[in-house]
């Protein structure tokens, strides 16, 4: 089950979030410096089956000490993707229950969620990185506070187990 744990920690990057009217976004806020002041998940479930039988479970995730800050930074070109960065860490605690055991595990996470590009399309922040691109979705955005979702559907394999991780990550800032 602590590997399950660290799985998740591990994947977990950014959120998305619906918002029924998009349209009232203003999208140029998101640039600057962000304080990340809140991290935790939505409908968190993990499934497998060990041993010929199937294991399901929750996951919570909820975090402290945060001093991690996010920069958006806006390209200077039209034809050039903007850029992400992050500094700092903050210790995010995994609640992981299943009917035969349950537990919580503390990790330090240093650099949230590295260096990136992205490109927006109304409430939508697509990410990009070593091959790799991420959605993440807007769902308040104010001149002090930007709240995003990232929905988890991902199959890994960990140990010749497959896990099923499925749920929302949920990550509050605040300007600086």
């Amino acid at each position: 089950m602590k590997k399950i744990f660290l799985f998740i920690i591990t994947t977990f990057f950014f959120i998305a979030c619906d918002d029924d009217d998009s349209s009232q976004i203003d999208l140029s806020l998101i640039y600057g410096n962000w304080a990340l002041t809140s991290v935790t998940s939505e409908n968190g479930t993990i499934a497998t089956i060990i041993e010929g039988t199937a294991v399901d479970g929750t996951y919570e995730i909820s975090g402290k000490e945060y001093s991690t800050t996010l920069t958006f930074t806006e390209s200077a070109s039209a034809d050039l993707l903007n850029s992400f960065s992050s500094s700092g860490d903050f210790t995010q605690i995994t609640a992981i229950k299943t009917p035969l055991q349950s537990f919580n595990h503390e990790e330090v996470i240093p650099d949230f969620i590295g260096s990136r590009e992205w490109t927006i399309d109304e409430n939508i922040i697509l990410t990009f990185s070593s091959n790799t691109e991420e959605i993440i979705e807007i769902i308040w955005l104010t001149a002090e506070t930007m709240i995003l979702r990232r929905e988890m559907n991902e199959t890994v394999e960990i140990d010749g187990i497959t896990f099923e991780i499925t749920g929302s990550q949920i990550i509050e800032l605040d300007k600086r």
